[in-house]
């Protein structure tokens, strides 16, 4: 009977054990990032969203923090705001981060003469998948968006070491060393669990050197003043 009964504890040790492991097999990123920065923008559209088409967000634990202190605008402020709201409305990677990016989008494209009506347009990301604005607009303006914002600034000035410019990549709470093309190479070399995605075994897929980049020149253009900056500069916004 004694030895059914230890068999029986050494089997539920085992199973939560395993379940532990599955679960922290992950790779913690977290991004810290303001939300009409062209970088931050850039790294989101066009690296970040790529990881939900090949997989490898199977392997990511993703927590997006949109924070900052208004270097391009009131409107950052708000759309911050409605970031935060957003992914505490829709607890749902896929459904936020879907909003997100085509927040982001709208930035990076430089639509921005009249934000608003871009920005509504996300609320329908495709025919069959049309959003309920409401409780986003309502966080943002009843005083729980602006909680959410605080407590963001707080994870944010809480960063050790502190967050030097945006976007800001942790990746199991360190910060990305290189430069961010190689973000998935990053995340790859990170995981160290049983489940590793096919991506992260092709190289030509995740390599910095590709064909958009090449098209883009490496390029980054500043949502205010449009200056172009040199291919050499860091694809960062420093921060104050």
């Amino acid at each position: 009977m004694a030895s059914s009964s230890r068999l029986f504890l050494f089997a539920t040790l085992l199973l939560l054990s395993s379940s532990s492991i599955a679960t922290d097999s992950k790779v913690s990123v977290d991004l810290y990032y303001e939300s009409l920065c062209p970088y931050s923008a850039d790294f989101i559209v066009n690296y970040l969203a790529k990881t939900f088409h090949n997989g490898l967000i199977s392997i990511v634990h993703l927590d997006l923090i949109p924070y900052g202190n208004a270097h391009h605008g009131e409107d950052e402020c708000l759309l911050n705001v409605m970031q935060a709201c957003a992914m505490n409305v829709w607890p749902d990677l896929n459904v936020h981060f879907a909003f997100i990016n085509c927040l982001e989008t709208v930035a990076i494209n430089e639509t921005h003469q009249d934000p608003y009506s871009e920005w509504g347009k996300c609320f329908s990301i495709n025919e069959t998948s049309k959003l309920d604005p409401k409780p986003v607009l309502d966080c943002s303006t009843n005083g729980t968006g602006h909680q959410l914002h605080l407590e963001n600034g707080k994870r944010t000035d809480a960063l050790n070491p502190p967050l030097e410019g945006v976007p800001w990549i942790l990746i199991n709470g360190k910060p990305l060393e290189s430069e961010y093309d190689e973000f998935q190479v990053a995340v790859c070399k990170a995981y160290k669990g049983n489940n590793r995605p096919k991506v992260c075994d092709d190289h030509k897929n995740i390599s910095n050197i590709s064909e958009e980049k090449k098209l883009r020149n490496g390029v980054g253009v500043s949502y205010h003043s449009k200056i172009s900056l040199p291919d050499h500069a860091m694809k960062k916004e420093m921060v104050d």
